[in-house]
């Protein structure tokens, strides 16, 4: 008889732990952007430092499994910009300009995207339940970014409507990600998958950073900023990347969906607890609205049946 997987097991544990590195990883970032360094400056150095721990790890794969096709190296290529690149220019934007709940509770939707995109390509159908999944979801974005936006000091959120609004173009980018990068993940190792995407997003990102570089007065860059690059780069990407994708193969997309859901929870906890950012009614009835909405989605999603002639898949038609 099979063994049935343990309600909560190592695997489990090792999700809750990576949830919680992504939640501090939030409130980090925002705390040390507002400082000398730019928001770009921060997030191409945590990308460079990320990049050099995960690079030399491709030598624990065999030379056939370090292998790339041709026609997979540019999907890789494209890859790396769309997830890490133009993802990481309008998170950090973002998040400089809004709170990290709003920003924890927006980027949430990628599942309600990738629906959308998924039944635009016809990869997928969606039922009722699903696109009432969908409009919960948008309403519950909606409720969080106008609903809050009034209640937003200067200090915390610069511009609120319009991080949020990038926030959300951030989620768009990364639920485009997730489409592409599947079926490339099932020709190979997700370590060789990551390694290679977030070394390509870290060029663009140290090019587009360089004129902050350049004005940037290094010798008053504090020691938090250089340990939040070290925490955000070594822990928060290069940690935190290898143990959700380990996760992903040991017990599957849906149930890391699930804890994958308690990170704006814990988001709003640790901004509350540690920045004093405000927890508003706004912020509690949006989330249960938006999960609500994202659990739907998920319940309501039917893969099409395969025809004939099927129409060019999403990989087929972006690379």
């Amino acid at each position: 008889m099979r063994q049935r997987p343990p309600l909560f097991g190592l695997t489990d544990l090792l999700l809750l732990v990576t949830v919680c590195i992504w939640a501090v990883n939030l409130i980090v970032i925002k705390n040390v952007i507002g400082g000398v360094l730019a928001p770009i400056a921060f997030t191409a150095l945590r990308f460079a430092l990320a990049a050099l721990i995960l690079l030399p790890m491709l030598r624990s794969l065999t030379p056939a499994e370090r292998a790339v096709s041709s026609s997979d190296r540019w999907k890789i290529i494209g890859l790396g910009l769309i997830g890490n690149s133009v993802y990481q220019v309008f998170f950090i934007t973002g998040l400089a300009n809004t709170l990290p709940t709003n920003a924890a509770l927006i980027l949430a939707t990628p599942p309600i995207f990738i629906a959308l995109i998924g039944a635009m390509f016809k990869l997928e159908k969606l039922t009722w339940l699903a696109w009432l999944g969908i409009l919960l979801s948008f309403g519950g974005i909606a409720l969080v970014i106008l609903g809050n936006a009034p209640t937003e000091t200067a200090d915390s959120a610069a511009r609120p409507l319009f991080g949020d609004l990038m926030t959300l173009g951030a989620a768009i980018m990364w639920a485009l990600y997730m489409l592409l990068a599947a079926p490339v993940l099932k020709r190979h190792a997700p370590l060789k998958i990551t390694a290679l995407t977030v070394s390509v997003g870290a060029v663009p990102l140290s090019v587009i950073a360089t004129p902050a570089f350049l004005t940037t007065d290094w010798s008053n860059v504090s020691t938090t900023t250089w340990l939040g690059v070290l925490y955000c780069g070594g822990v928060a990407i290069a940690l935190g990347y290898i143990l959700w994708n380990r996760s992903v193969q040991q017990v599957g997309a849906a149930r890391t969906a699930v804890y994958s859901n308690l990170t704006p929870v814990l988001v709003a906890l640790v901004s509350w607890l540690v920045r004093g950012d405000p927890i508003t009614i706004y912020h509690v009835v949006g989330a249960v609205v938006i999960l609500t909405g994202i659990t739907l989605t998920r319940l309501g999603r039917r893969p099409r049946a395969p025809v004939m002639s099927p129409a060019p898949t999403l990989e087929e038609t972006l690379f």
